[in-house]
Protein backbone atom coordinates (compact mmCIF):
# COMPACT_ATOMS: atom_id res chain seq x y z
CA UNK A 1 0.00 0.00 0.00
CA UNK A 2 1.32 3.43 -0.94
CA UNK A 3 1.97 5.75 2.00
CA UNK A 4 1.41 8.91 -0.08
CA UNK A 5 -1.90 10.15 -1.48
CA UNK A 6 -2.61 12.64 -4.25
CA UNK A 7 -4.78 15.69 -3.65
CA UNK A 8 -7.60 13.96 -5.54
CA UNK A 9 -7.36 10.84 -3.37
CA UNK A 10 -7.36 12.95 -0.21
CA UNK A 11 -10.38 14.89 -1.46
CA UNK A 12 -12.31 11.67 -2.03
CA UNK A 13 -11.36 10.27 1.37
CA UNK A 14 -12.28 13.49 3.19
CA UNK A 15 -15.33 14.26 1.05
CA UNK A 16 -13.90 17.60 -0.01
CA UNK A 17 -13.06 19.19 -3.33
CA UNK A 18 -9.46 19.10 -4.51
CA UNK A 19 -9.46 22.89 -4.12
CA UNK A 20 -10.46 22.51 -0.46
CA UNK A 21 -7.62 20.07 0.13
CA UNK A 22 -5.13 22.40 -1.55
CA UNK A 23 -6.37 25.22 0.69
CA UNK A 24 -5.87 23.06 3.79
CA UNK A 25 -2.31 22.38 2.63
CA UNK A 26 -1.67 26.08 1.95
CA UNK A 27 -3.04 27.02 5.38
CA UNK A 28 -0.84 24.45 7.11
CA UNK A 29 -3.81 22.43 8.36
CA UNK A 30 -2.68 19.39 6.37
CA UNK A 31 1.02 18.65 5.88
CA UNK A 32 2.16 17.74 2.39
CA UNK A 33 5.35 17.14 0.45
CA UNK A 34 6.26 18.35 -2.99
CA UNK A 35 8.85 16.79 -5.21
CA UNK A 36 11.38 19.17 -6.73
CA UNK A 37 10.36 20.39 -10.14
CA UNK A 38 6.70 19.45 -9.80
CA UNK A 39 3.61 21.23 -8.57
CA UNK A 40 1.99 18.04 -7.30
CA UNK A 41 1.46 17.89 -3.55
CA UNK A 42 1.37 14.50 -1.87
CA UNK A 43 -0.06 13.84 1.58
CA UNK A 44 0.89 11.03 3.94
CA UNK A 45 -1.96 8.56 4.43
CA UNK A 46 -1.32 8.68 8.21
CA UNK A 47 -1.92 12.45 8.23
CA UNK A 48 -5.25 12.02 6.42
CA UNK A 49 -6.29 9.27 8.83
CA UNK A 50 -5.35 11.40 11.84
CA UNK A 51 -7.26 14.39 10.44
CA UNK A 52 -10.37 12.26 9.84
CA UNK A 53 -10.19 10.89 13.39
CA UNK A 54 -10.05 14.44 14.83
CA UNK A 55 -13.03 15.54 12.72
CA UNK A 56 -15.15 12.52 13.66
CA UNK A 57 -14.25 12.78 17.34
CA UNK A 58 -16.17 16.05 17.68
Amino acid sequence: MNDLMTVREVAEAMRLTPRGVRQMIADGRLPAVRYAGTRQALVRRADVTARLRRVHAH
